[in-house]
């Protein structure tokens, strides 16, 4: 008995003390076909801020998040969670931060399954591009058609005067007859 209660006594240290898996979400095939709305999320929120306090993390010079930044992840969380998503998963820092924004929010023990809330703050690339689509390229477009009609009009109207000047030219000309004699 006193065997057992060693070995189990011995694992819980060793598991205590063993380094945690790196923690990863697994959501890169939902992310990778979303994108950040026009309008961003963090605008008028203190977001950038706030999360300054990971940029040690991010930039490698810590192997984990302080506890300053942790404190930051929940605040952000909290009140602005659609730009945590932004920052978590389309990360704009040099690397490793893009690697690091998507283990933070687990290194920080953040208790949110953030593949199933964040797609519902971000869109669809393919309707981000339709959008755009449907307003400064469908007007160039239409210009664009315009032009070609407006000239191919232009251009049949002076082919058709042209050809009609050279008609009136070549029946003004004076071909004399001459009578047999």
């Amino acid at each position: 008995m006193v065997f057992n209660l060693t070995a189990v006594t011995f694992l819980f240290v060793v598991d205590a003390q063993a380094p945690a898996a790196t923690p990863n979400y697994n959501c890169t095939n939902i992310i990778t076909k979303l994108t950040v709305p026009e309008k961003d999320p963090c605008t008028n929120t203190t977001a950038y801020a706030n999360l300054g306090a990971c940029s040690e993390f991010m930039n490698g010079t810590l192997d984990t998040p302080s506890s300053e930044c942790c404190s930051s992840v929940d605040a952000v969380w909290s009140k602005s969670p659609a730009c945590f998503c932004k920052v978590t998963f389309f990360s704009k820092f040099a690397e490793p931060g893009p690697e690091r924004a998507i283990l933070r929010p687990q290194l920080c023990n953040l208790n949110a399954d953030l593949c199933s809330i964040c797609p519902t703050y971000l869109i669809e690339k393919r309707e981000h591009r339709f959008k755009r689509l449907n307003t400064a390229s469908v007007v160039t477009v239409s210009v664009i058609v315009t032009l070609v009609v407006v000239g191919s009009i232009m251009l049949v109207r002076h082919i058709r005067k042209k050809v009609a000047l050279k008609k009136t030219e070549s029946s003004k000309t004076f071909v004399p007859h001459f009578n047999n004699v």
